[in-house]
């Protein structure tokens, strides 16, 4: 990859580039990795890219966003089997967006951390995204689109057609995989008290030590807050939007390997 890559013209439009050639996309990809400064990124894909004739290398760290435009990056291989952070993104600076991208027919063959849009991230979000292949990984946190991601990831319009470790992958990501099973895990050490108005959730105290107790808030059905409780033993979520809210704890399970409930959900809602 690195031989095509376009140097020159990627350091001319740092750091918005429409990218229209693999030469281009390379030259973005060894820039931003050379580079190593926390910066805004902006890549727009202005046409198809096929990409099998090249050993391509993840963006290791990014920040910024990523539009497809319609457009289709295929065949990429992304093959470091002893790497970590594996995917066109190896994992996250700061908040990522990939919008409007189809990536066809994907090799990715990494470590931990893996997953054909990104290894890891945290403040991301997908937008019509859909991408098709394979991932293969003998480490932890590997998934289909992504790796290890933060719970309230969202997947807007997106879908898939990968093979994870020869099996045709039903999640997004391993988180999303990992948090189907966090029912399991559950248990009910605090007990939770919803006030009759004002919306205050009050926690029990308890003999016990957790590890990163937190705040969970659902809206509608989607997790829009993760918040430290440790020492809170009250909390007013601050929206007041109509709709459904559920509110429970939280804490770090490492047998789980993720956060699960520790105590009863309380839920209102604001008409």
């Amino acid at each position: 990859m690195n031989d095509i890559a376009d140097i020159e013209w990627a350091k001319h439009y740092a750091p918005v580039w429409e990218v229209s050639t693999p030469s281009q996309f390379a030259g973005v990809v060894k820039y931003i990795n050379d580079n190593k400064v926390p910066s805004e990124y902006s890549i727009s894909i202005m046409r198809d890219l096929d990409l099998d004739e090249y050993e391509w290398l993840p963006i290791e760290e990014f920040s910024g966003n990523i539009d497809g435009r319609g457009h289709t990056i295929s065949n990429i291989h992304l093959n470091t089997p002893l790497g970590n952070h594996n995917g066109i993104i190896g994992v996250n600076s700061g908040a990522i967006g990939v919008f409007n991208l189809k990536v066809e027919n994907a090799e990715v063959n990494g470590g931990d951390f893996a997953g054909i849009i990104a290894g890891e991230g945290y403040m991301m979000n997908l937008d019509h995204v859909y991408a098709s292949g394979r991932v293969t990984s003998d480490g932890q946190y590997a998934g289909a689109l992504l790796g290890r991601v933060s719970p309230s990831m969202t997947y807007d319009t997106c879908s898939m057609n990968v093979y994870l470790n020869g099996t045709k992958a039903e999640f997004f990501s391993y988180t999303q995989e990992n948090e189907s099973h966090a029912g399991e895990y559950a248990k009910e050490i605090y007990k939770l008290t919803l006030s009759k108005s004002g919306h205050t959730v009050t926690r029990s105290e308890e003999n016990y030590t957790p590890r990163n107790l937190g705040w969970r808030v659902i809206y509608n059905g989607e997790i829009v807050l993760e918040r430290n409780a440790e020492n809170e033993l009250s909390y007013k979520y601050y929206r007041e939007v109509p709709g459904t809210y559920e509110i429970y704890l939280t804490e770090y399970n490492s047998k789980f390997g993720g956060y699960v409930r520790v105590s009863n959900s309380v839920t209102y809602t604001i008409k």
